[in-house]
């Protein structure tokens, strides 16, 4: 994992706000990248990512966000974007 994204994981984690860099960054609950919002919280101990195809940087971001709370204990579940922004 990129150590950008290994901060935010950090943070997010500790739900901490965190700017790891202009292409990755968490308000403690949401993840953005390049401010499109890729993630939030779901029910209970659970996370939403979009399922949407992004940029390649952005596809990396999620990849590794989503493995990192999978290994936190974390369900990751996959939505489209329209379902993230509502």
């Amino acid at each position: 994992m990129r150590k950008n994204t290994q901060k935010v994981l950090d943070a997010l984690l500790e739900g901490k706000r965190c700017f790891g860099a202009e292409s990755v960054w968490t308000d403690g609950k949401k993840v953005y990248s390049y401010n499109t919002l890729i993630a939030r919280p779901g029910k209970g101990k659970e996370y939403l990512f979009t399922s949407t195809r992004h940029s390649n940087t952005t596809s990396t971001h999620i990849n590794g966000l989503s493995c990192g709370l999978k290994n936190a204990g974390y369900k990751v579940t996959f939505i489209t974007q329209e379902k993230i922004d509502g």
